[in-house]
Order: structure tokens, then sequence, then C-alpha cells
């Protein structure tokens, strides 16, 4: 099989709606049923819908309190949207981080997680946010775990990566399957 991958010149949200063009592309040619969509704010989740029927989609948002104590950060114009549309919505601890940075935070050093969440950004803080959020959405349900499905996260804000997975439970971590890179920017932000 010989398929083309997008690369971005810049990262964030000026790619998002090419990167959502592109992964509803693939989605058609392969016939899946789900998408997983990182979304801050909401703004990418309500773009999402333009693209995509809402029982396809499983948007995963920061956990709470992680912009403001016991908050979400979805804007209220931006929850109602998605309310209505009746999308799948997760807020719960990233993978990555959760109990480890609080550690870190504390008394210095760096886990075996924080390591791991550093090589993927190697790649792209974007190819990192997609194996998260598709493990986040696997551990709570919203997607299953036997099926292919893509993922689309970015950097910073808005969607610049767009990835085929097979997913996985936390605790079968080391079994993800990277299927295909659909699209994803050329630069990356520096890691430390």
């Amino acid at each position: 099989m010989k398929k083309y991958i997008t690369y971005f010149d810049e990262t964030g949200d000026i790619n998002t709606d090419e990167v959502l063009k592109l992964a509803k592309e693939r989605f058609d040619e392969l016939g899946l049923k789900h998408v997983v969509i990182a979304s801050s704010f909401g703004e990418t989740a309500v773009k999402a819908l333009r693209y995509f029927k809402s029982h396809e989609l499983c948007i995963v948002g920061s956990r709470y309190g992680f912009r403001t104590l016991g908050e979400h950060s979805f804007s209220k114009e931006n929850l109602e949207i998605l309310k209505k549309s009746r999308v799948k919505i997760i807020h719960q601890t990233h993978i990555f981080s959760g109990i480890d940075i609080a550690i870190s935070d504390a008394y210095g050093g760096t886990s075996l997680t924080q390591y791991t969440a550093n090589i993927l950004r190697m790649i792209g803080a974007g190819f990192k946010v997609c194996t998260e959020i598709t493990v986040m959405a696997a551990d709570s349900g919203c997607i299953p775990v036997n099926q292919e499905i893509i993922s689309v996260g970015g950097t910073k804000r808005g969607a610049d990566t767009a990835l085929v997975i097979l997913p996985v439970h936390s605790g079968n971590f080391l079994n993800i399957q990277f299927k295909e890179i659909i699209c994803m920017p050329r630069e990356r932000m520096p890691i430390a």
C-alpha cells in the first residue's frame, strides 16, 4: 500500500481545518467508526462536528483542574453546542501526568511515565497528545480496543496531527499500535 503523509510547516491551530479534512478522508477510506479528538476549550471539538457525526466522536478534554481548580476549561458556548449534539465528552487524568507530576514537583526528578511522554514529544507534541487521548478514551470506555480509530491532537491549541491507531487500555500501553500517520508538523516545540 502506498499512502501520503501531509507535513505542515507550522504547529498549532492554523492547521485544524486541514487536519480534520484529512482525518475525515482517511476515516471514510478505511471505513472506521470512531474518532478521538483532543480539545481543551471545545473549539476543535465544535469544528469536528462539521466533519464527523456526533456518534463517531469521542472528545477528550483536559482534566478538571488543569487550568482552574475544580473546573474544566471548555467555554460555555462550546460546551452547550457539544451537549446539544450529544457527542461523548470525557475529562480524566492525563495518562502522562497526574500523580507523577505532583511527585516530581514536590521532590524533583522525573518518572518513567514522564520519560515516555518526552520520547513521544520528540516526534511531536501532537503525536504525544494523540497517543495519550487514545488511551484515555479506551480507559473510559468511549472507544473499543479491538478496532482501529483516528486520533486528532495538536501542539498548544487546535489540531496539527492525525494518526490511525489500534487502541489499548493503559495497563497494556506497550502494545499500542500506530498504524498510520495522516498528518503532522515538520517542526516541533523544544522539550526542555
